[in-house]
């Protein structure tokens, strides 16, 4: 039932155990030593590459901003100061009324990743949220990179070179960067290859209690970083596990009971452990409730083939193309790495890889939504994702996620392919020395993995404005009221990454005025503004409290100014470096 146990019959897809340890006449502690500077080195490496990935970020991170998803970095910053506070203040890690006032919110239903922001609490008290941010994503580049390296190399395949690249497929490729760019929790994908190496040691016999309470407390960690990637790993690997079942039921049937002990231990572990935090989020106090469905938000069929932004596939220019979001980008794998991972059927045999292959299919096709769309237009041809869009779990989730859930598969096949390719090589190498086979295996592999390498990260210039800063707000949002920036979620009116500056203490409103202010933000036009419209704006602030709406300078700030002026009935004054509309007075 493992990739271990099957390649062993294969050697085209081969694998070793316990390949880290040097065996030269050296001895054993020089090979150990040997071991890990090599592991040091593919550390840094992978840490030259998020680096200048991240330049522009880490290198101004208080006034610029993910220019891709800023609303997502925003809400990010916000997190980390919630769970800073979770630790040292003993807040509640389950309901905050600084955001959305008046109801609050649960942080956990809402994209908080309390696995991650409570262990970097101590780093965002001394750098603060938005410095934390840039160093948090840059590291969780390397460490997803080295995990999938550590767990390559050490059990999966025979070579440290195809190690080296499945990691930086893995950690750097285009899901990562596609993430990187405003949702830090999908980033942190390095416990990814622990859960799926621990799943597999779970057919052990006699190993239920230790494997299934290890595979337990990484489920558990990864469902307070982010429980969707949590969803999509079993998922991911319920569909493998039945195409290798069909390939081999002799093998696998002996090894059921063993697995299925084991899985119930890790089961029970985790419901112990975060069995709490889900019944909060689901049906406690401020739940968030059963998440709506999400709406037809699949990969575009083109996308498959498109080199993800940003890449040296896009760069400089680094375009958005077929995707809604910069951080849905979890299909672009490129048209040569995608021809290599097609080739890679003919020449890695096997019932895992055919497994592999199958899973990767299905995931895939399930990604495309419940219609297929090419290059952003609708063929009417109805999408796999119907069949499963109604089950509970599956109508919350975006069928496009479905894609990043076969990433994985992506990186093993990567490992493998290029460990087949140097065991070729070598072969040729040794009958005929000088046939030139080592440089057109490399120059095949960097024509295919090149173009996804990561380029710098877009950021746009989005400094917290004096008003803020400077405690100015104060005076404009008392005790019980709340602050309203136009529009939601705009690169110059993050409100959330407002809040974090003001370590929460700034109490943001879920209101909007309108479609209207919207409408202006996009075209840059002033909009006409009906009667119904003031009155639905009215009801919404006097709902949510709002004392003061603001604007930030942005893209068209004079029709978003001009239009909420009318929506408002008043005109702005400058304060602190954004328009501010005073509605204390106002009825």
């Amino acid at each position: 039932m493992t990739l271990a146990k099957a390649d062993a019959e294969e050697a085209a897809a081969g694998t070793v155990t316990e390949p880290g340890v040097d065996r030269a006449p050296a001895g054993r502690l020089a090979g150990w030593r040997r071991g890990r500077r090599a592991d040091l080195l593919v550390v840094l490496g992978y840490l030259v590459v998020a680096a200048g990935a991240m330049k522009h970020l880490l290198l101004a991170p208080a006034t610029h901003i993910a220019a891709t998803n800023p609303r997502g970095q925003a809400l990010d910053e916000w997190m980390l100061v919630h769970g800073a506070h979770v630790l040292t203040r003993f807040a509640s890690p389950f309901f905050t009324d600084r955001m959305n006032v008046p109801d609050g919110v649960n942080p956990l239903a809402v994209h908080g990743f309390l696995g991650l922001s409570v262990p970097l609490a101590p780093v965002t008290l001394w750098l603060g949220p938005a410095r934390t941010y840039a160093l948090a994503a840059t590291l969780c580049l390397v460490a997803t990179g080295y995990a999938w390296y550590h767990v390559l190399f050490r059990h999966l395949v025979r070579n440290r070179p195809a190690a080296i690249i499945g990691g930086a497929v893995g950690g750097l490729g285009p899901a990562m960067i596609s993430h990187v760019q405003g949702d830090l929790a999908r980033t942190a994908l390095f416990l990814v290859p622990f859960l799926i190496w621990r799943t597999m040691r779970l057919r052990e016999p006699g190993q239920a209690v230790r494997n299934g309470v290890v595979l337990g407390l990484l489920a558990a960690w990864q469902f307070l970083i982010d429980e969707e990637v949590l969803f999509l790993v079993g998922f991911g690997w319920l569909v493998f596990l039945v195409a290798y079942a069909v390939q081999r039921r002799e093998e696998v049937r002996p090894a059921v009971p063993a697995f299925l002990r084991g899985l119930g231990v890790a089961a029970a572990t985790g419901v112990v452990l975060v069995g709490y935090p889900l019944w909060a989020q689901l049906f406690g106090p401020h739940a968030h409730g059963p998440r709506v469905p999400v709406g037809d938000r699949g990969s575009d069929l083109f996308s498959f083939f498109a080199f993800a932004t940003p890449s040296l596939g896009t760069w400089p220019v680094g375009q958005l193309h077929y995707a809604r979001l910069g951080t849905e980008q979890n299909a672009f794998y490129g048209w040569p790495l995608l021809l290599l991972l097609i080739g890679s059927l003919w020449l890695l045999r096997g019932p895992v890889i055919r497994a592999l292959a199958a899973t990767a299919f299905v995931l895939a096709l399930l990604s495309l939504g419940t219609e297929i769309i090419v290059k952003g237009r609708s063929t009417h041809v109805p999408g796999p994702w119907r069949l499963l869009a109604w089950l509970p779990g599956f109508h919350s989730v975006p069928p496009t996620d479905l894609a990043l859930a076969a990433f994985p598969i992506v990186v093993l096949v990567v490992a493998l392919i290029v460990q087949w390719g140097g065991e070729v090589v070598a072969r040729i190498r040794r009958a005929r020395p000088d046939a030139p086979a080592a440089i057109a295996w490399w120059g095949l592999l960097a024509a295919a993995l090149l173009p996804i390498a990561p380029a710098p990260v877009h950021a746009a210039n989005a400094p917290v404005p004096a008003f803020v800063t400077t405690g100015t707000w104060r005076h404009y949002v008392p005790a019980g009221s709340s602050l309203l920036t136009l529009p939601p979620g705009a690169t110059g009116s993050a409100t959330w990454r407002w809040a974090a500056a003001a370590d929460l203490e700034l109490p943001t409103a879920g209101a909007t005025l309108g479609v209207v202010v919207d409408r202006a933000a996009s075209s840059g036009k002033v909009q006409n503004v009906s009667d119904r419209d003031r009155q639905d704006a009215r009801d919404a602030l006097r709902r949510d409290r709002v004392s003061a709406v603001v604007l930030a300078p942005q893209k068209n700030e004079e029709a978003i100014r001009k239009t909420a002026s009318a929506l408002l009935g008043l005109s702005p004054q400058w304060v602190g470096g954004v328009w501010l509309w005073d509605l204390r007075m106002v009825s």
